[in-house]
């Protein structure tokens, strides 16, 4: 095997073939215009409430370069691609966005599922854990504002300054946190 070096771009998608290589690089020279992303950025969601066509071009493009599939099943077809190349993956359950306890349960018992499958697999030595799926979103806001840095760095939240609805809520995220470690 070659020595490692992220200079040497030969090596470093000799798993892209040349189909691929320009349809990211086409990707890449359009996301480095600002005017087009920030446009992208604000029409995309009308786009597609208007029922106009673009999930596909979305999955063609951006969807394609940057997410190795919706399922497990679909990542397993990356991984087996990036295996004779050394390549390790990232998993991620994308959850972002999602609000309540029910959703916050099914995301601590998707993380879990994501965790097991990463075992089985010897080049997926990571998975990503993201909070604000196991939580909502203005309960972390407060938490952060409330705690001081040096506390933060330490794990330790000001959890004095939330009423007793959103210690008990906080509660629960823990005890999602301390399962999923578990695993």
């Amino acid at each position: 095997m070659d020595t490692l070096s992220f200079e040497n771009t030969e090596v470093a998608f000799a798993y892209k073939s040349d189909k691929e290589l320009k349809k990211a690089g086409f990707l890449f020279s359009t996301m480095a215009k600002p005017l087009l992303v920030k446009l992208g950025t604000k029409i995309t969601p009308s786009l597609i409430n208007m029922h106009f066509p673009v999930k596909e071009l979305i999955r063609n493009t951006i969807f394609h370069q940057f997410v190795g599939g919706e399922t497990l099943e679909e990542t397993s077809n990356i991984v087996s691609k990036l295996d004779p190349f050394h390549v390790q993956i990232i998993l991620d359950y994308g959850v972002e966005g999602k609000e309540g306890e029910e959703n916050f349960d099914h995301a601590a018992e998707q993380f879990i599922k994501v965790i097991r499958y990463a075992a089985s697999q010897p080049h997926v030595p990571f998975m990503s854990i993201k909070l604000t799926g196991l939580a909502r979103f203005a309960l972390l806001e407060k938490l952060h504002s409330a705690s001081g840095y040096h506390d933060i760095l330490n794990g330790i939240a000001a959890t004095d300054k939330l009423t007793a609805d959103e210690k008990s809520e906080w509660q629960r995220v823990v005890s999602r946190l301390e399962n999923i470690c578990k695993v």
